[in-house]
């Protein structure tokens, strides 16, 4: 319980933000508090650096008491045992982060032998012991919230900047808590990377089936950034986790005003919670799926995931599968006017029949001219195998969609005889129901025993009104049947939505979870409104995101908080205006030293708050410029790029 909400158990999965106010400022932070409270935001966060802040937690409450709400607070702990011990009196739930609650990050390498570190053991916990004593006598509860970015260094120089030293930093808080009889705790593994977060929790919930120990889990890729990048990282690593049934409390974490972080949080419970509540989880009805779930997690390993093996195969200038980047594909609209710009598409998905025939020629060639690298797939339905005839000149491969319950098998032979050795996308039609992939298992065994030859690529689409379920549950019994049967042929992940807003989460949550799993050797989003341009966006950013594909610089800025020392939204806005297009490059803005130096440890860049409107900057781990005026920093860090070959002009 944190104060009246409950979390873990049978509870829905829980939305909680941070105000961004003063702490000291009393009814600026109630108004934000509130504010947070009535957008959705169930539990709120309040940082409370010092002693003097934590110890106005009590004004604080009792003003929104006063205003008739009972809203659960959480107190934000760094570097300050002495505050976490004020903080617990007033506050529902007290967040340590167990990196620096009795540390100081100084990238010290220390070669600790078992009694030194059992030294150190002992100092953290006789400095958590009178916190976690104070809490049990009070009724509150503690959160142990582990960072990627400021793991302390007797963890880094044991365990290393892994998610095992993430998980091992937490457990040792842990176990402390347990030896007083302890037990009203929650944990995170947060971290601005997804696939090390994603990581990071699946290790620590196989650490507590080992252990034995039933905590509830607190979700946030920290650091996400703003916009729509922010957004695709936040679902892509609370998503992949929640697909897994890992999770009960998310926090989307933006670097926007903390309102806006409410409806991306709500529009990711919700798809769990709904599914939770009409109890529609994966039910295993058949031995054959239970089967593939076991062969899938015998295929992938979730502690660290590579990418599935797959053969290479051909869509005339582009090559799909094997070592070869993850494609991207869109739909158009024929007749084409190829004047969109679509810098990064591998493949033109359209959609031919006999009305739009005259123009594919003209559409073609205007496409090529525009896009000398990429290819065009022509979409047929495979009950018309002359009008393919007629597009084989033009088009570099074939896509069909095949109803894995209603197809002719007459019609689809007529068709492979057609396609004249032309490669396929064969997109077989999914839904929900766990029963369908028995049908899919057969068609495949059927495309095999009829057309075994190269060139074929599996893809799962969906039917109207199926459930998001099936998008990952499907095409990860797919990889997993495909490689029971020795078939390494490469796979696309299919996304459709009614419109663009839709496909980021449906996109981002379930194409992510697949691609940090390495499941997927191209995506193709597609959308009632045929928008290419945003669609090639969107699959762009998912797959930087997940670390499959780099095609601008990558952003790590931390949300605004209490502990913020410079405007952080539009310093962040105005880096990546200037900085954007510098392909590879990581530049991290911070907005205090809480996480700066640790989270930014693999940036190339950092823009780190060091006092009120003075940034210091960083080239890696090291501080090259200290104490720079904000009006200038940004200028500086353009320097430093330059300084250190990295610059190109914008195109």
């Amino acid at each position: 319980m944190v104060g009246p909400v409950g979390i873990g158990g049978r509870n829905p999965i829980r939305i909680q933000s941070m105000i961004v106010a003063d702490t000291m400022d009393t009814m600026a932070a109630v108004a934000e508090t509130i504010s947070l409270y009535l957008a959705g935001s169930e539990i709120v966060r309040i940082t409370t650096p010092t002693v003097k802040e934590a110890e106005n937690l009590k004004n604080i409450k009792a003003e929104i008491q006063k205003r008739g709400y009972d809203i659960p607070i959480v107190a934000d702990i760094h570097f300050m045992p002495a505050a976490a011990m004020a903080a617990v009196e007033y506050a529902d739930k007290v967040r340590i982060n167990p990196g620096n609650f009795t540390d100081r990050k100084k990238f010290v390498i220390i070669e600790y032998n078992d009694s030194q570190y059992s030294e150190e053991l002992d100092r953290v916990h006789d400095a958590f012991k009178p916190l976690v004593l104070r809490a049990r006598e009070l009724g509150r509860s503690l959160r142990v919230g582990t960072n990627h970015g400021s793991l302390s260094d007797r963890i880094m120089n044991r365990f290393g900047d892994t998610p095992q030293g993430m998980v091992e930093s937490a457990i040792e808080f842990i176990k402390i808590a347990e030896l007083y009889n302890f037990n009203d705790i929650i944990v995170s593994m947060k971290a601005s990377n997804t696939r090390i977060m994603v990581q990071a929790y699946r290790m620590l919930v196989d650490r507590f089936n080992r252990e034995k120990m039933d905590y509830p889990l607190h979700l946030g890729v920290t650091e996400a950034g703003n916009g729509q990048d922010g957004r695709i990282k936040s679902a892509a690593g609370i998503g992949a986790l929640l697909e897994d049934g890992i999770g009960d409390t998310i926090r989307v974490s933006l670097t926007e005003d903390s309102i806006f972080e409410i409806p991306v949080a709500r529009k990711i419970a919700d798809i769990y919670n709904l599914r939770q509540d009409k109890n529609i989880q994966n039910e295993k009805q058949f031995g054959t799926v239970k089967k593939l779930e076991s062969d899938y997690q015998n295929l992938v390993n979730g502690f660290a995931p590579v990418r599935r093996i797959s053969d290479e195969i051909s869509f005339g200038p582009v090559k799909i599968g094997a070592s070869q980047m993850v494609r991207t594909a869109v739909r158009i609209s024929l007749p084409a006017a190829g004047d969109t710009d679509l810098e990064g598409l591998d493949l033109f998905i359209g959609k031919i029949s006999e009305n739009n025939l005259e123009h594919l020629e003209s559409s073609v060639r205007k496409l090529r001219l525009k896009y000398p690298g990429s290819a065009f797939v022509a979409d047929l339905d495979y009950h018309n195998a002359p009008l393919l005839t007629k597009v084989n000149l033009h088009a570099d491969a074939v896509r069909i969609e095949i109803d894995a319950e209603d197809f002719s098998e007459d019609r689809l032979n007529d068709f492979f005889s057609a396609a004249k050795g032309k490669s396929i996308i064969a997109a077989l039609r999914a839904d929900g129901n766990d029963a369908y992939i028995i049908n899919i298992i057969n068609l495949i065994d059927f495309i095999y025993s009829e057309y075994d030859r190269p060139g074929i690529i599996f893809s799962l689409t969906a039917r109207p009104g199926h459930t998001l379920f099936s998008i990952t549950s499907h095409h990860r019994m797919l990889a997993a049947y495909l490689h029971s049967i020795n078939r390494s042929v490469p796979a696309f992940i299919e996304i459709h939505d009614e419109n663009i807003d839709e496909a980021l989460y449906s996109a981002s949550i379930h194409g992510g979870r697949l691609l940090i799993d390495g499941i997927g050797d191209g995506i193709f989003i597609a959308c009632a409104d045929d928008n290419a341009k945003a669609s090639l966006r969107l699959q762009l950013d998912l797959l930087q995101a997940t670390g499959v594909r780099i095609s601008k610089a990558e952003f790590i800025s931390c949300p605004s908080c209490g502990r913020t020392l410079f405007d952080l939204q539009s310093v962040t806005k105005s880096i990546k205006q200037k900085t954007g297009h510098l392909k590879g490059v990581k530049i991290a803005v911070m907005g205090c030293i809480v996480n700066g130096p640790g989270e930014m440890a693999d940036a190339d860049f950092g823009y780190v708050g060091a006092g009120p409107d003075h940034i210091h900057l960083y080239r890696g781990r090291e501080i090259v410029k200290k104490h720079v005026p904000s009006d200038s920093a940004v200028d500086e860090l353009i320097g430093l790029i330059r300084d250190a070959g990295l610059w190109a002009d914008p195109v």
